[in-house]
């Protein structure tokens, strides 16, 4: 083989070449690195055993290396093994005899682990403990039998032409039968295990084993399809990772109009599009790319990228502050949140994607006259329309926000950044005056300004008012801007509920109206409550105890004797996995339980399809039933 390799001196030995007192060495290839074939005698032959090393866990990422790295062992020989005394090792010092029976089935698997509990999820058939470590760089994994004769060896990389590293990701070989020396008979992991990492400890690798079920890829996995829309919640939900897969879709146009971008990633993205013909046009505020350290406008600009600056002169600081995304005229990406990282991974955020050819034209229309400096009014609504999207200040938002709190009959839950417009906080106070239980989240930071009236005037109206103070980072924020009245209506978009942005900023505001969507903002507003120490929900007015949540997988069909189950990852109401009827199930969840969770399909013999990605959903405190509709991930 003649590859260099470092010994297992822990995971930051990226490029040396010496462990643990093993000096530097090489390998060659022969009996050892090559699963396929096995010597003629000896405790790897004779016997008619045939132990390969199959799949190797040495970067997890749902728990730390000490806890959850691996080794799975295959037999693919006609008599069991047990491997009491043998011993594994690496090039270096680390070695550990196995110390008890662990019975290798014919074409069966064993995983040996770091640890046995809160190790990732797996189930490990034996435990090494600290006496064998794996390198997250370039290291060797050897199984020696009781007679110390060489049965297989693997000298793995993780770069090219190694599968590349991945965090939270095995590499398996392809195929048993594929000589484990070569790199190019392994692969990196493509299904999920206990708690979200990808591999498949103590089961055969790749892909869904075949059943006569069947996954309907062509489903999108909206939260509300019959609105083709979805709602994600910062920073809970990842929604740096949701906004680049979004923007990656682009085939022939991207729009974006933010108050502020600072991403990397996303003007890589830009870039790449640009190279393959994508028309990409920009709009920023004027105001703050006039900032010494915001230089994203002008480094597109360098890029090739068309990007426009908007003034707005109207007030001092009135700015052009809305936050959207426009996708090849079918597709919008708004809410909350400019593309910074504090944004899109620390900050409380709103994100809401749609797809829809006419609420692109509607937001297209927006973009359009933000560079001709129009102020044309929106059109109107049919009365069978959910989703309203509003611009302002050409179509007095403000107004669209007091009619919706001025037709609240039992609750209205508010969550903002900044607020100040005197005639919604009057709205507020008339709610709360005719029996509406109503609370508000503020920012802390915010609310502690001498210019903001709401915090006061609030509080002395008798309103629950709940100060947020996200302390991930210096400049994390509760920058949420959204409300839900009735557990029916959702308003949510770039609008702080300020005198700024009701008479003099570009912004945008989307009106809801969808139960579905409505009960996962709600979610939101409990993790909130639930994160920044408010009273207890049942003391602001608000539904407590168990809920009904009716869980439906829309693209899977079932064989007779499969089933479909509901996995809780990290711990929950699901954990251990709970059996659906069919493709649906009705739960009773405690009132402000987050759920995060995944599908699983099994048939009597244990798991055949493992989704590789997580669902979440927070129980409102609010009334059930809650619908939550997914789609199987593979």
């Amino acid at each position: 083989m003649g590859a260099l390799i470092a010994c297992s001196s822990g995971d930051n030995n990226a490029d040396t070449t010496s462990g643990n007192g093993g000096g530097t060495s090489t390998m060659v290839g022969g009996a050892g690195g090559t699963g396929a074939q096995m010597p003629s005698s000896g405790p790897g032959g004779a016997d008619g055993s045939q132990l390969i090393i199959n799949e190797i866990m040495y970067d997890p990422k749902a728990v730390s290396d000490e806890a959850g790295e691996w080794i799975e062992i295959y037999n693919a020989g006609v008599n069991s093994v047990d491997l009491k005394g043998y011993r594994i090792h690496d090039q270096g010092s680390n070695s550990h005899t196995i110390a008890s029976s662990v019975t290798v089935e014919a074409e069966g698997y064993v995983v040996l682990g770091r640890q046995g509990s809160n190790n990732g999820g797996y189930d490990a058939d034996y435990v090494y403990g600290n006496d064998f470590f794996l390198a997250n760089s370039k290291d060797a994994v050897i199984l020696r039998g009781p007679d110390d004769a060489e049965i297989d060896s693997v000298i793995y990389g993780s770069t090219a032409p190694w599968p590349l590293k991945n965090a939270g990701v095995s590499i398996e070989l392809s195929a048993p039968t594929l000589d484990n020396a070569t790199p190019t008979s392994w692969q990196l992991a493509i299904v999920s295990y206990g708690d979200g990492d990808l591999g498949t400890p103590g089961g055969p690798n790749g892909g869904a084993i075949p059943g006569d079920y069947t996954i309907d890829d062509t489903v999108d996995g909206w939260h509300q399809p019959a609105l083709k829309t979805s709602l994600f919640f910062g920073p809970l939900d990842p929604l740096e990772s949701i906004v680049l897969d979004e923007l990656k879709l682009a085939q022939d146009k991207i729009r974006l109009a933010f108050f502020n971008i600072r991403l990397y990633d996303v003007r890589q993205l830009l870039k790449s599009k640009i190279a393959i013909g994508v028309d990409v046009h920009v709009i920023l505020d004027k105001k703050q790319q006039a900032l010494s350290y915001n230089t994203m406008g002008e480094q597109l600009v360098a890029d090739g990228i068309t990007v426009t600056l908007v003034e707005r002169t109207e007030a001092v600081d009135a700015t052009m502050h809305d936050k959207f995304a426009i996708i090849d005229d079918g597709r919008v990406i708004t809410g909350s949140a400019n593309y910074s990282h504090t944004a899109l991974n620390i900050s409380d955020e709103d994100l809401v994607v749609m797809e829809s050819s006419s609420l692109a034209a509607r937001y297209q229309l927006e973009f359009d006259e933000l560079i001709a400096d129009g102020d044309d009014k929106s059109a109107p609504y049919g009365a069978s329309d959910k989703i309203h999207a509003w611009m302002g200040p050409e179509d007095s938002i403000y107004q669209k926000v007091i009619s919706a709190l001025d037709g609240a009959q039992n609750t209205a839950l508010v969550a903002m950044f900044q607020f100040n417009t005197s005639s919604i906080l009057d709205a507020i106070i008339d709610a709360k005056n005719r029996g509406v239980a109503v609370v508000v989240v503020l920012d802390k930071v915010q609310a502690d300004d001498p210019e903001s009236l709401a915090n006061e005037t609030l509080s002395s109206a008798g309103i629950s008012v709940v100060l947020a103070h996200n302390m991930g980072s210096n400049f994390a924020e509760m920058h949420s801007k959204f409300a839900v009245i009735d557990h029916q209506l959702l308003l949510i978009g770039s609008y702080n509920w300020t005198n700024l942005g009701s008479f003099f900023n570009d912004e945008n505001l989307l009106i809801i109206d969808d139960g579905h969507l409505a009960a996962r903002a709600e979610g939101k507003y409990a993790d909130m409550l639930n994160a920044y120490g408010a009273p207890s929900a049942s003391s602001l007015g608000l539904t407590t105890g168990p809920q009904t949540v009716d869980f439906e997988v829309n693209n899977v069909t079932l064989g007779a004797q499969e089933k479909l189950m509901i996995k809780s990852i990290g711990g929950g109401p699901f954990d251990p996995a709970v059996e659906m009827s069919g493709t649906t199930l009705a739960a009773n969840v405690e009132a402000g339980t987050r759920i995060e969770y995944r599908y699983e399909i099994h048939d009597s013999k244990g798991p055949l399809a493992l989704e590789g990605t997580t669902h979440a959903f927070t129980v409102p405190y609010a009334p059930g039933p809650f619908s939550v509709v997914d789609t199987f991930e593979k």
